[in-house]
């Protein structure tokens, strides 16, 4: 129908043949540029080709960045992590910590010469930093704590020289009196003989004879002159009054300073208690002890009595005595003793529910016994981490925190170190090296770096040595077979020249466009297929185009570049315009990772397909004659088709075979396609590396994917927190919502509001000390939107790595059991979001978006034929014939990689592979078509025509699907599954349809449709 349109276009080509190669030049100048672009604008992050706005889990990324990310509070988000995942050194030894002690030195060392480096979080630094801060105040708590001893343990002393001095003649006195009235005698009587007991027992030649002897008169005296029988019973207050009455005679004032008893001995006369001293001694001393700290002190004492209490979570009375049952003047070492006691006490009192760390009462006193002892606060931190398991230091993480950097097998740690923005290579390198060098120094450990950014790098790795082995395999069994077929060094170059002027403006232009116009990235495997499909389809169609002209030298045509451009050209853009259909579609399909691909590669075969219709054919129009080698005769070589003369003489005999064999190996195809299971699970078929290892790693010791949790974000009709108020009935809701996380089968962990630690707190958790409930009440509100308080997010841990179907089938039933909570129903939504929601929601929009576009492809590209080819039958018998040698090549790809490699089956693969064979697998049958239709217009039967195009195209066809086979099969040299799997998804595809359907199944069901093939054209069918 168009065949004149393409033989204008010949004409044109051959009158500026010339001017068409300079402008190719120039656009490959223009264009050089934009193709570097293209991989300076190539994500490899994984994670972020799943999102999208219209699903469950791009509604709640948004709102999490919206009301909950680091930008949403003003806070600066560029930042990156480069995780280390330690393997096989357990933190239950020494020998285990000594270990990651040691590399935590080595990468401290480099790291703090690093540009951009900000932080490090690990277990080792977080043990170390808080032991560090914990020792520093502790260290000033003990200094004081070892002052107020001393200073108590002074005042004691002085107590317990004088308090006897005064006390002993008071309790003589008092003891005598009281013993002398019971057994009968009068209170006169009583009272000289409890005097002259006093003067008997007291020591004569004690220094302090004269001075008790005149204190005991004077408080006897008041004694005697106030004591009767009927008062007796209040001697002591008596003897109280009299006692205080001495101190105002000036002579025993005189004598107290004259033996240095004053101020203490009037402290001791004021102040004792002679029934408590009686009864105890020691207890009235310690007793006076505390009120003379406390006259001494004065307004000080209620910050000693804070310290004291509140601190050191110790009674006065038992502080003093303490300090009082010292030696009289205490060592240092007993005084050292009491201060670490004292410290100890208030480490315990501090860390009691604290959820973050709790104080190890059997090891504390060894430790605060080590630092008062150095001058090094730093060097005793080191020297008990690296000589005592993690358990057994002083301050233990608790679970919560312990397995934030531990798993629960206690032998993987995670190490992240943090960067202003992303890391260079080099530092990415060289963290490597210190890695495999710590793995080769601790035998059985591995050491293994991940994260975002180094999966992302390695794979970018991966992808472009892949990438390299696919291009140079492919380019060199190309030149070899093009140059076998044709004969020619020459004509072997043509197709890769072809390839690279299509590559570097097919480059350009989208690099371009994603940098300038569309301003984001290309996804990883859009390069890589891009540069497969150019190579693939500009090799099939210049050697197309190739052979036609050959043809027509061979025939000595007049025009052999119009001819060559009105039926090799025309069936060259009919084959492309489905391709480029067929792509488009992909790309409006919005399937993750390869809708990206199909935008690129609709461009890429638009290009090529200009390239051979202009380029192609000027090369050609210019150098034709120099490019084909000739016989001895001075003929154009042309090969020998009897063999393929055969085949078409076979084919169309018998028919019914034919048919039967296509109809079983198709139901045989759809056969395992159904029956074989395919899911989303990416991770599986990623290339090995230190980056995905850990991933495994951490999951099976962590009892999760603690890598890529998931969240809930639930939105409240109030405020869960006013005003620091807890809104009670919207608490009760949040409950519900986490109570029916963790109770979903295949969920490990949850953290919200009423979890913030990984179990039920409430919001101020009860019996907890006020600072304790600070770090509760922080934590909780990490789960709280700051900037609206309806919004609150909850996370959870699957125990299933998140890529696969087990984490998906576990989001999905979660989803169903938040539905399930009676508030959740109504006033409050909640939305699912993370990696594995998102896994979910690209697997269903996939498998949606499949089944949608499929029918519409097939009935576009129908509609295309149809005009193309006039024909009704013959595009419905194409698509369906397609259909089947897709079924077939998916179902060899299936036993090859799912049966017995083992790889589950992305449902991206089968989705790309059908669409890329339903345009690419199109072409060897338009080919045929076209020279059927040429040779029937020409006046030839059907069968006649037939066989005639499988003879005189066979050789071509077999070439272009051996090239295109090669090609995509060439992406079975990449490392990555997922690759491979498409490689020799669509590789097969062409292979069927090459040697299988093209030559055997298409001319059996060509000749038993008879005219049926060009109805409702006036073609006929000749005998």
């Amino acid at each position: 129908m168009f065949e004149s349109v393409f033989e204008r276009i010949g004409k044109g080509v051959s009158k500026n043949s010339g001017k068409i190669i300079v402008i190719w030049i120039v656009l490959i100048v223009l264009m050089g540029y934009g193709a570097l672009l293209v991989f300076s604008h190539t994500s490899f992050d994984i994670t972020s080709g799943f999102g999208s706005s219209k699903t469950m889990s791009g509604n709640a990324t948004s709102e999490v960045s919206k009301y909950f990310s680091p930008s949403a509070a003003g806070q600066s988000t560029n930042t990156s992590e480069l995780i280390i995942v330690s393997q096989n050194i357990t933190t239950t030894t020494s020998q285990g910590m000594n270990a990651l002690i040691s590399f935590q030195s080595e990468m401290n060392k480099y790291l703090k010469t690093t540009k951009n480096y900000t932080g490090t979080e690990n277990i080792i630094v977080t043990e170390r930093d808080t032991l560090q801060n914990y020792t520093n105040g502790i260290l000033k708590l003990i200094s004081a704590n070892y002052n107020i001893t001393k200073n108590m343990n002074e005042l004691g002393s002085g107590i317990n020289k004088t308090s006897p001095i005064f006390l002993g003649p008071e309790e003589i006195y008092f003891l005598s009196l009281n013993n002398a009235y019971i057994n009968g005698r009068n209170v006169t009587e009583s009272e000289s003989l409890a005097y002259n007991t006093v003067i008997q027992e007291l020591p004569s030649n004690s220094p302090v004879f004269n001075l008790q002897k005149a204190y005991t008169n004077l408080f006897s005296k008041y004694v005697n002159s106030t004591l009767t029988s009927s008062n007796v019973n209040q001697l002591n207050a008596i003897m109280q009054v009299g006692s205080e009455l001495s101190l105002k005679d000036s002579s025993f004032n005189a004598s107290l300073s004259s033996y240095g008893l004053y101020p203490i001995g009037q402290f001791i006369i004021v102040h004792q208690n002679l029934t408590r001293y009686v009864s105890s001694p020691l207890s009235e001393n310690v007793n006076l002890s505390i009120q003379l700290l406390k006259e001494e002190s004065g307004n000080s004492f209620s910050k000693i009595k804070t310290l004291i209490v509140s601190t050191d979570n110790t009674s006065i009375i038992q502080f003093a005595g303490m300090a009082y049952n010292l030696s009289q003047p205490a060592t240092k070492l007993q005084l050292d003793s009491i201060a670490n006691l004292l410290s100890v006490r208030s480490s315990l009192k501090d860390f009691a529910g604290n959820p973050l760390f709790e104080a190890n009462k059997n090891f504390l006193s060894t430790y605060l016994s080590s630092v008062i002892n150095s001058t090094s606060v730093k060097a005793v931190v080191n020297q008990f981490m690296s000589s005592y398991p993690l358990q057994d230091l002083p301050l233990v993480p608790t679970p919560y925190l312990y397995h934030n950097f531990v798993g629960y097998n206690h032998s993987t740690s995670i190490f992240i170190y943090t960067f202003k923005g992303n890391y260079s290579a080099r530092v990415g390198n060289k963290i490597q090296s210190i890695a495999n060098n710590a793995s080769s120094l601790y035998k059985g450990s591995k050491f293994l770096v991940a994260g975002s950014n180094e999966l992302a790098s390695q794979l970018s790795g991966e992808v472009t040595s892949g990438l390299i082995k696919a291009l140079g395999a492919g380019i060199l069994i190309s030149i070899l077979i093009v140059g076998l077929f044709f004969r020619s060094v020459k004509a072997a170059f043509i197709p890769i020249l072809m390839f690279m002027v299509s590559t570097v403006v097919s480059l350009g232009i989208v690099g371009y466009l994603y940098t300038y116009v569309l301003h984001t990235e290309a996804s990883f495997i859009t390069p890589t297929l891009l540069l497969i499909f150019i190579l693939g389809l500009s090799s099939d169609y210049t050697v197309y185009i190739m052979a036609r002209y050959r043809s027509e030298l061979r025939k000595k045509t007049e025009r052999p570049t119009v001819m060559s451009a009105r039926w090799a050209g025309h069936a060259v853009f009919t084959s492309g315009l489905t391709v480029i259909l067929s792509e488009v579609v992909l790309w409006l399909a919005n399937i993750p990772f390869f809708s990206d691909s199909g935008f690129a590669n609709a461009i890429g075969v638009t290009i090529t397909l200009l390239v051979a219709n202009t380029l192609l054919l000027s090369i050609l129009h210019r150098y034709g004659t120099k490019i084909f080698k000739k016989t001895a005769n001075g003929e154009f070589h042309e090969g020998s088709h009897k063999h393929l003369h055969a085949i078409g003489l076979f084919s169309t005999k018998h028919i019914k075979a034919m048919v039967a064999i296509f109809v079983v190996v198709s139901i045989l195809g759809l056969t395992v396609y159904e029956v074989t299971p395919s899911g989303i699970d990416i991770l599986k078929l990623l290339p090995q590396s230190p980056a995905t290892s850990a991933i495994q790693v951490v999951n099976d010791s962590f009892n999760g994917d603690f890598f890529d949790r998931d969240f809930e974000i639930v939105q409240l009709p109030q405020p869960l927190v006013s005003n620091g108020v807890l809104n009670t009935a919207e608490m009760s809701t949040v409950l519900q919502i986490e109570n029916a996380t963790i109770n979903t089968k295949g969920i490990s962990e949850v953290l919200g509001p009423g979890r913030p630690f990984g179990y039920y707190t409430g919001y101020v958790p009860s019996n907890v000390p006020s600072a304790a409930a600070a770090t509760y009440i922080n934590q909780t509100n990490t789960f709280i939107s700051t900037t609206n308080p309806n919004y609150v997010e909850i996370v959870f841990q699957t125990y299933n790595i998140g890529w696969g179907n087990k984490a998906i089938n576990t989001v999905t039933n979660l989803y169903g059991n938040i539905k399930a909570v009676p508030d959740a129903k109504t006033t409050y939504s909640v939305a699912v979001g993370g990696l594995t929601q998102s896994l979910s929601d690209a697997l269903h929009t996939t498998q949606v978006s499949f089944s949608e576009i499929l029918p519409i492809l097939a009935i576009t590209i129908f509609l295309i034929l149809l005009i193309q080819l006039s024909s009704v039958l013959t595009p419905l018998r194409l698509i369906i014939m397609v259909m089947a040698v897709v079924l077939a090549s998916l179902s060899v790809s299936y036993v090859i990689f799912h049966y017995l490699q083992g790889f589950p089956v992305v449902i991206f693969m089968p989705v790309f592979v059908f669409i890329t064979l339903l345009a690419v697998g199109l072409d060897y049958d338009i080919f045929m078509i076209t020279r059927v239709r040429e040779e029937v217009m020409k006046g030839s039967g059907l069968r006649d025509a037939v066989v005639t195009s499988v003879t005189e195209n066979g050789s071509v066809i077999m070439l272009l699907g051996t090239l295109l086979f090669v090609t995509f099969a060439a992406l079975y040299f990449s490392a990555i599954p997922l690759v491979q799997e498409i490689g020799i998804g669509v590789g097969l595809g062409v292979l069927i349809d090459t040697f299988i359907s093209w030559p055997f199944f298409i001319p059996a069901i060509m000749t038993m449709i008879k005219k049926y093939n060009w109805w409702p054209s006036k073609l006929s069918d000749k005998p």
